[in-house]
């Protein structure tokens, strides 16, 4: 319904002017698929295939007015996001409008509101924006949205959020901050810790315990582009990012106080020859297992976050699945290993063979912040090694509008991962086929 809304502010703003506009649009359509050989990680299974296909339709207009319109929606596998129909989404719906008051721009509809996105927000969301420049070098910008956490009852309409941004950035977009507030916010942590007592794991939940609160991101970046100072090649992207908040109990508990933070390093160099080399460093705090029963939180999180660093398998994207941010929870046994954190890092090569194929070469190594804790022939064991991975894959360029990609990846899991007993190595086959149009 939310969404749908966000069609009616297009309709709206193509109603007022006349419907007389300019109209373009693109797509494409990917068939992706692949192969996961002793995948011990989550599910225990020695063996699993999947599928999945989407077409991407992109529409872009601008209307004599100078509004501009952007439509993006898929159809395919995965979470749909649409209530009537499972297998469509609408993913951006929003119009701009240039001094909708005077020398201040409004974006509103189903939209991207952070400039700098994928440690904390990196989706888009029902609400509006507005960017000012206060001068040459300064820009302004706030922006209100909505969390959507359930259908569109009554009932569940009680569980949706606000969020509130503000950004100040220079005229580049290369230096700035972004403020976020999440309010109506449940902390919703399940913790696993170690009692001396029972020499035994517990665990700490706060999902009925607790008053609804407010969360605060301080997330500050930089990009440095080094064609500025004669380094032509080099391009290095830094976001530091801290978040607070804090709850009442409602019960006997102790008060809930969340303090954690993340840093992202993405340096990257382009050769003349075309040889791409990036190397990618991700931390993020977790809760030491001991200190959860005290609520002292440290656990970072986003909202929707979908940070990638080209793995294939370790931190490929999504807010679910690998994805870096939850990495703890996606390769450790347990439901309640949500909060160790991670600490990754990845070196990726790519490497034009001819002009129509290209190789790719990556290596990484991940494991968790925070150690994570079990208990092996009654005594307490505890690591941080999640595994190294090793990837291997090629891309062909069949024409301008046809692309075939296919990597292996090779992980060496870690004692965090297994604990009882071992993995065996796991490999993995990936591959996709892309037609734009």
């Amino acid at each position: 319904m939310k969404k749908k809304f966000s069609l009616l502010i297009i309709c709206f703003a193509l109603s007022s002017s006349g419907f007389a506009f300019e109209l373009g649009w693109s797509g494409t359509a990917r068939v992706r698929g692949g192969m996961t050989l002793n995948d011990g990680y989550n599910d225990n299974s020695s063996t699993k295939s999947w599928r999945s296909q989407r077409v991407q339709l992109l529409m872009e207009g601008k209307t004599e007015d100078n509004i501009q319109l952007q439509l993006e929606v898929n159809w395919g596998d995965g979470d749909p996001s649409d209530d009537d129909n499972k297998n469509v989404a609408i993913d951006k719906a929003y119009i701009v409008a240039p001094n909708f008051i005077p020398s201040i721009t409004l974006s509103a509809g189903f939209l991207p509101l952070c400039a700098h996105s994928g440690v904390v927000l990196d989706d888009n969301f029902l609400g509006y924006r507005l960017e000012k420049d206060l001068n040459e070098k300064i820009n302004l910008a706030f922006a209100m949205f909505l969390i959507d956490k359930g259908d569109d009852t009554k009932e569940s309409a009680n569980d949706d959020s606000h969020g509130f941004l503000a950004s100040i950035s220079n005229a580049e977009g290369s230096l700035g901050t972004d403020i976020l507030a999440q309010t109506n916010c449940n902390p919703l942590l399940e913790l696993e810790y170690y009692d001396k007592s029972s020499n035994n794991l517990k665990t700490f939940s706060t999902a009925d315990n607790y008053q609804k609160g407010t969360l605060l991101w301080f997330s500050p970046y930089y990009i440095f582009d080094g064609s500025q100072v004669g380094l032509e090649h080099l391009f290095i992207d830094i976001n530091a990012t801290y978040l607070t908040g804090s709850w009442e109990s409602s019960g006997e508990n102790k008060d809930l106080s969340l303090n954690a933070y993340a840093l992202s390093i993405k340096p990257s160099y382009n050769c003349d020859e075309g040889t791409s080399i990036s190397f990618d460093i991700f931390y993020s705090s977790g809760t030491d297992s001991e200190d959860a029963q005290d609520g002292d939180i440290a656990a970072f999180r986003g909202i929707s976050p979908a940070y990638s660093n080209g793995l294939e398998y370790f931190g490929d994207g999504g807010p679910t699945d690998n994805s870096i941010i939850n990495l703890g929870a996606n390769n450790i046994d347990g439901e309640n290993a949500n909060n160790y954190g991670a600490l990754m890092t990845a070196l990726v090569i790519e490497h034009p063979l001819t002009s129509k194929v290209s190789s790719y070469v990556a290596l990484g190594w991940a494991q968790t912040s925070e150690d994570a804790v079990w208990i092996e022939n009654n005594t307490k064991e505890s690591s941080s090694a999640l595994g190294t991975e090793i990837d291997l894959g090629f891309s062909y360029q069949a024409t301008q509008t046809l692309a075939l990609k296919v990597t292996g990846a090779f992980i060496i899991p870690g004692k965090a991962t297994y604990k009882d007993g071992e993995n065996d190595d796991i490999m993995q086959i990936g591959s996709y086929l892309e037609y734009a149009f």
